[in-house]
């Protein structure tokens, strides 16, 4: 379906060869940016937890200074819609196929893994994250990076302090303490953990771990670094809704408003302002309030004791999550396991190999990590995964008062979050443009005349600027590079048309997979992420062109974009998919109808944002 209207929908598959040369290990050229169209020296980058725009209103001072600069209404995470892609994504511009981290929690050789540092090494030898850290473009430029708080930029655990950092306060020896703060010079020195910067521990003292960080202390500390000439910070904002009730979390609101409230007061005896700083606030996704609690039951529990296969529970790892990964023991069958799928109730789509490449949840840099297919849930379900006693451990699905806001399966407001940013010359504007989490680094590189790998999956978004700032590769193009830009996300992002459409076909895929019907319908996808990621990687550096300086070739463009049009018409295969009884207890018919019904929510929840 397409994010214009649905008499624009096409689909096209497009050459293996042209894929194969995409895909070939050369290391990606580097593009200077155009010059930077502001006059930016810091960069303070805020991400919220779980934050949606309806909270954000409820705090008036950041709203009052969100509303300087452009607020994007149409914004949408990758997935699986959880805080560790979500954030590395915004902090690489890429998908997680590239970055590495498909989930919260994901298993190499067995292991479960969550929650490390950037460079720390998964039991393979490989590191955590594949992506080149944050904070050495930034050093490249001759900036140094402070960190408070952000996903997997400081140290996350107390194991990797003891491992990694010197403790040299006199007297905190607390491995916890030295988490969560970092500072990256240009030289090439860093410095993990407050306590280590006799400065910032006087201010803030320890780091007081992810669970009870508050506002107060993230921006305290971020101003103490400003203070200390580091221009660019990566900032974390707590979770506000915990495990409350709506209306019950507003003292959260109201206290994290106070704290951006003195922060913003205080910001311009530093000399920082909107006329040389830019400002940038994002949230890793939306969640689904659950009353009286998310529903849950073990997913390895269904799959060990199903009618269809009795999948082995040795070696059976699954993700707890509403995006849940499965990894299947050696010598399960996974057609068998995935058609054993309709005797197991609560999931809305399941995710084959082939699907999960076109949503950019594969993991082709290290195949320990890849599962099996993944199951998205409806909104009001995650799996749990792992079998035991109750609760959470049996076949029967029993609501979690301690879980009561969902995320991680594709609902719409999950998937459908929120942007900002402030700073010289951007426009005071609310923004429909539909963009993703990728698009936000890029903007940022550009806006501050830096380096644009041409790696990334994202492109700079610059309906952002006044008219009059823009450069003059793009004013008289502008409305021609934002189609592309349009054309180049119907086919490319994790949660736009493309992608969830994918899933409806993904699904009958997996129910049929142990037949030829199945496998016909798998390797029509697979073709299908083929035809995509080669044409993508023709898009992208026609699209990215005017924001280096070069000319946009509109013929080019046009050609392009109807190839886009073509390869999503493409979607179904070539006959029709065979009819089947209902997978799970809400029907194959919602199934079949989700995919386009997710889409129309999602434009309509945004649309009405607007109002």
């Amino acid at each position: 379906m397409s994010l214009l209207k649905p008499d624009k929908m096409c689909r096209l598959c497009l050459s293996f060869l042209t894929c194969l040369i995409l895909t070939c290990s050369t290391r990606p050229v580097q593009a200077q940016a155009a010059d930077p169209v502001g006059s930016v020296k810091h960069l303070i980058f805020i991400g919220f937890d779980n934050t949606h725009l309806a909270d954000i209103k409820k705090m008036p001072h950041l709203t009052a200074f969100l509303e300087r600069g452009a607020l994007f209404t149409n914004s949408h995470s990758v997935l699986i819609s959880h805080t560790a892609p979500n954030f590395i994504s915004l902090a690489t511009g890429q998908y997680p196929d590239k970055h590495g981290v498909p989930n919260n929690t994901f298993f190499v050789k067995g292991q479960a893994q969550t929650w490390a540092f950037w460079e720390t090494k998964t039991p393979n030898g490989k590191p955590y994250i594949f992506s080149p850290p944050p904070w050495q473009i930034y050093n490249q430029a001759g900036m140094d990076v402070g960190v408070v708080g952000y996903s997997d930029m400081a140290l996350e655990t107390g194991a990797e302090a003891a491992r990694l950092s010197p403790m040299n306060h006199p007297t905190d020896k607390l491995n916890d303490s030295y988490r969560g703060i970092a500072i990256y010079y240009k030289d090439g020195k860093r410095t993990y953990g407050s306590p280590n910067i006799s400065w910032l521990y006087e201010a803030v003292g320890r780091f007081p771990g992810w669970d009870k960080l508050d506002s107060k202390y993230t921006l305290e500390a971020t101003y103490q670094m400003l203070a200390h000439n580091i221009p660019v910070i990566y900032a974390y904002i707590e979770n506000a809704h915990d495990n409350k009730n709506p209306g019950e979390y507003d003292d959260v609101l109201a206290a994290n408003d106070q704290a951006f409230k003195s922060f913003f007061e205080r910001l311009p005896a530093l000399g920082i302002t909107p006329e040389n700083t830019l400002f940038a606030f994002v949230t890793d996704e939306g969640d689904s309030y659950v009353k009286g609690g998310t529903h849950s039951a073990s997913l390895p529990a269904w799959l060990n004791d199903n009618p269809t296969y009795r999948v082995p529970l040795q070696n059976l790892n699954v993700t707890g999550d509403s995006g849940a990964l499965v990894y299947l023991p050696p010598g399960a069958d996974i057609n068998r396991s995935m058609a054993a799928m309709r005797d197991i109730p609560g999931w809305l789509y399941l995710a084959t190999p082939a699907a999960q490449a076109l949503l950019h949840m594969r993991q082709p840099l290290d195949h320990d990590r890849q599962p099996s297919f993944t199951a998205f849930t409806n909104a009001d379900v995650a799996y749990t995964g792992y079998v035991s006693s109750r609760p959470g451990g049996g076949k029967d699905f029993q609501p979690n008062a301690t879980f009561l806001w969902n995320h991680g399966t594709v609902d719409a407001e999950i998937v459908g979050v929120w942007a900002a940013l402030v700073g010289p010359n951007i426009a005071k504007t609310r923004l429909d443009t539909w963009i993703d989490q990728v698009d936000i680094l890029p903007t940022i590189y550009w806006l501050m005349g830096l380096t644009l790998p041409a790696d990334l999956d994202g492109r700079p978004v610059h309906e952002v600027l006044k008219p009059d700032a823009l450069p003059a590769s793009l004013k008289a193009n502008a409305a021609e590079v934002s189609d592309l830009a349009l054309a180049y996300k119907e086919i490319n992002a994790p949660s736009g048309p493309l992608s969830l459409d994918a899933l409806r076909v993904s699904t009958q895929a997996a129910l049929l997979a142990n037949s030829p019907e199945g496998a016909n319908i798998e390797n029509h996808l697979t073709q299908l992420a083929l035809g995509r990621d080669a044409l993508a990687a023709e898009m992208r550096p026609a699209l990215l062109a005017p924001y280096l300086g070069k000319n946009f070739d509109n013929t080019t463009a046009r050609d392009l974009r109807a190839r886009a049009q073509a390869l999503m018409r493409s979607i179904d295969p070539p006959q029709a998919l065979p009819k089947t009884g209902g997978a799970t207890d809400q029907g194959l018919s919602l199934i079949l109808l989700g995919g386009g019904l997710l889409i129309v929510a999602i434009g309509w929840r945004w649309g009405r944002r607007k109002s």
